[in-house]
């Protein structure tokens, strides 16, 4: 599995982060976020389609290959 991350933090407030190179079909990702981050001010897409973001600050879940989280 290899993951990048792309950000120019802190001049924007956005990261890429894009997965390949997996082994298996299904797999799960966690991305934590700070609890001063309001979670209706957080935006998380996966192949540029919007998720529901229903974990509280401190993870996120999404399965699959090849994607990109933004």
């Amino acid at each position: 599995m290899k993951i990048t991350q792309e950000t120019n933090f802190p001049e924007t407030e956005r990261t890429t982060i894009t997965v390949n190179q997996v082994n298996q079909p299904l797999f799960a990702i966690n991305i934590r976020y700070p609890s001063w981050v309001r979670s209706q001010g957080l935006q998380i897409r996966v192949n540029d389609k919007p998720c529901e973001i229903t974990a509280p600050p401190a993870t996120f879940r999404s399965k699959g290959p090849g994607k990109k989280v933004t």
